[in-house]
């Protein structure tokens, strides 16, 4: 690990992930890195995310609207039920 590493990981502190570091810490060596960094994680997230299939709600219909549904919008009409 180089220095820019350790200084990310010294600013990280009691947080959980590399990415949550508190850049307050960072110098302005270290800034640029850390930016290239979150672009690249990122990156490999919406990668990773692209190969998902879609998520079972995006493939089941909406009911259709009943003739007796309460006037207003389809939010309240499925609030109301």
């Amino acid at each position: 690990m180089d220095l820019i590493g350790y200084k990310v990981i010294k600013a990280q502190g009691e947080r959980s992930f590399w990415w949550e570091a508190d850049v307050e810490e960072l110098g302005a060596a270290e800034l640029p890195e850390f930016a290239r960094s979150l672009e690249r994680l990122r990156d490999n997230v919406r990668r990773h995310a692209d190969k998902l299939p879609p998520p079972a709600a995006a493939l089941v219909p909406a009911p259709a609207m009943a003739a007796d549904a309460p006037a207003g919008d389809a939010a309240s009409y499925y609030l109301a039920y």
